[in-house]
């Protein structure tokens, strides 16, 4: 890889990109039905703990990414163990992302195109982007991101004339379970995802401030994530949101202009392709990056390959049709669990001991010598 460094905007922009990578299959919440914008509010505040997590991870660390400071803190056995873990679930993440757009793409635009050849269209240019450098995810996503969040503004302006405010009537009706359940879906996919993240944050700029670019990319991103909720939820209403795979497609399909402004839909699928493919870059990335540090391999580009092949393959494996892609999410809010909160704060414990046990071998001495 090469020795650029990302900037602030870059790295945040990537955050924001990954993140909104999901929100072709989030946009809304099932659970909380009229009221999943509240959820998308509770699912940042949910959010905010993991970030001051991981700037303290980083603060104690600088200049690492996350696979240095696994081996760090456990040592080359234990961590290795947990490298190969996070190289997984990056690889089982990338495949989830490789099959939804994948079935985005074939669904609603190119039904007659097998999938695997859809599938093979998005290796190439990942792998292109990933083996030329993080800068260059950074960059790109640094260009596509006001687009995507520019799109999301004018389409909710566009909209208002066939929005109905009576879809979110009756505010907070929804029962204090099914409300929580929907932002802990929002908190697990895509927001809790932010640790495959950390494989980027050793080749940001020194002078980047981690706090603001990951507080500024969760407000950004929230704010798009209310824009599309409210739309759709206006618009579409409930139940009718239910009933279609990608609710934000659908929405975007009905809004016009007299004759001469419609079919914005294409636009905005072509946007949702960007943020995911943005996504299933940095998860490339990831596991390459820690497939080259589990073997202790001096090059990372000859990983890449091997990587999204098997996100490629797995892709393929992990569901039938469609209505087991969108089931699969309740299941996988569970399955994540491990990897997005209780590995963290493993880690996070296991960095707090051995900084306090160098401080304390730090001041032995010099207590001596007094």
């Amino acid at each position: 890889m090469t020795n650029h460094k990302m900037t602030e905007k870059q790295i945040q922009a990537a955050l924001i990109m990954f993140w909104l990578g999901s929100l072709v299959i989030i946009a809304i919440s099932p659970e909380a039905k009229q009221d999943s914008w509240v959820s998308s509010l509770l699912a940042a505040i949910m959010t905010v703990p993991l970030i001051f997590l991981y700037i303290r991870l980083c603060s104690l660390y600088p200049g690492k990414n996350l696979f240095e400071i696994l081996l760090q803190i456990f040592g080359k056995i234990f961590g290795r163990v947990f490298i190969l873990i996070y190289v997984f679930f990056s690889i089982y993440l990338g495949g989830m992302m490789m099959k939804t757009f994948s079935s985005f793409i074939r669904i609603l635009n190119m039904p007659e195109t097998p999938e695997p050849a859809i599938i093979l269209f998005i290796i190439l240019l990942s792998v292109w982007m990933v083996k030329s450098g993080p800068e260059t995810i950074g960059r790109m996503s640094k260009y596509t991101w006001p687009i995507l969040g520019t799109s999301a503004v004018i389409t909710f302006l566009i909209a208002i004339k066939d929005m109905n405010i009576s879809n979110l009537k009756p505010i907070l009706n929804t029962d204090l379970k099914a409300l929580f359940s929907g932002a802990f879906t929002i908190f697990m996919l895509p927001l809790g995802e932010v640790i495959v993240c950390l494989s980027l944050f050793s080749s940001f700029d020194t002078h980047a401030h981690m706090s603001r670019f990951l507080f500024k990319g969760l407000a950004m991103t929230l704010t798009v994530l209310l824009l599309v909720n409210l739309r759709n939820i206006l618009v579409l209403g409930f139940p009718s949101a239910t009933m279609f795979y990608f609710p934000s497609y659908e929405t975007v399909s009905i809004i016009s202009i007299g004759d001469f402004f419609s079919r914005v839909e294409v636009l905005i699928g072509i946007n949702l392709m960007l943020a995911g493919f943005i996504k299933i870059s940095v998860c490339i990335y990831t596991a390459s990056l820690g497939l080259t540090k589990l073997l202790n391999a001096p090059d990372q580009k000859p990983y890449v390959v091997p990587c999204s092949l098997l996100m490629a393959t797995l892709s393929g494996m992990l569901y039938t049709n469609s209505v087991e892609m969108m089931d699969f999410i309740k299941y996988y809010t569970i399955y994540a669990i491990p990897f997005e909160i209780i590995f963290p704060l493993i880690i996070l414990i296991g960095a707090e001991i051995q900084t306090r046990r160098r401080r304390s071998d730090a001041e032995s001495p010099s207590a001596s010598e007094s």
